[in-house]
């Protein structure tokens, strides 16, 4: 994986708080993969990323 992408991997892993993977298909195309290990961990990363509006 190129740095770029471990980098803002690890960036999202400290905001997230849980393992964060990006695949990346092409130059500008890819998937965020965000990992969770509960239900209430599920629903705290949803608040998170609601947040953001």
């Amino acid at each position: 994986m190129e740095l770029i992408y471990q980098n803002l991997e690890d960036r999202m892993k400290t905001i997230m708080g849980t393992k964060v993977s990006i695949h990346n298909k092409d130059k500008n195309k890819g998937r965020i993969e965000i990992e969770y290990y509960s239900e209430a961990e599920l629903e705290r990363i949803v608040e998170m990323i609601e947040s953001i509006r």
